[in-house]
């Protein structure tokens, strides 16, 4: 059995909605609703963890970090785990989830 697709499409998404959204969200914005400097904080990490694709994948990470942010916010961490999954299922379709190579 390869562990691969386990990881990108179960594992990866739960850990990182698990550190990313869900912990952010019930220590730091549940009581403070600081919903943008959190969220932008959160992306921001959430972006960082993603550089060994390549640039624009930092950058793009990002963006859906924010997205991720608002519905966990809105619609909560089963719901931002599946959109995840979904997402990496697409990602790994079109082959945007290989590492950069060095040279």
């Amino acid at each position: 059995m390869r562990i691969e697709p386990w990881w990108t499409l179960v594992f990866a998404p739960l850990i990182q909605e698990f550190i990313f959204r869900f912990v952010p969200y019930k220590f730091l914005y549940v009581g403070t609703e600081q919903f943008w400097a959190i969220a932008f904080a959160t992306a921001f990490a959430f972006a960082l963890i993603h550089w060994y694709f390549r640039v624009w994948f930092v950058f793009y990470s990002f963006a859906w970090g924010l997205v991720l942010w608002w519905i966990m916010v809105s619609s909560g961490f089963v719901a931002v785990v599946l959109v995840h999954s979904i997402l990496n299922f697409f990602h790994m379709r079109l082959n945007l989830l290989t590492p950069k190579i060095e040279q």
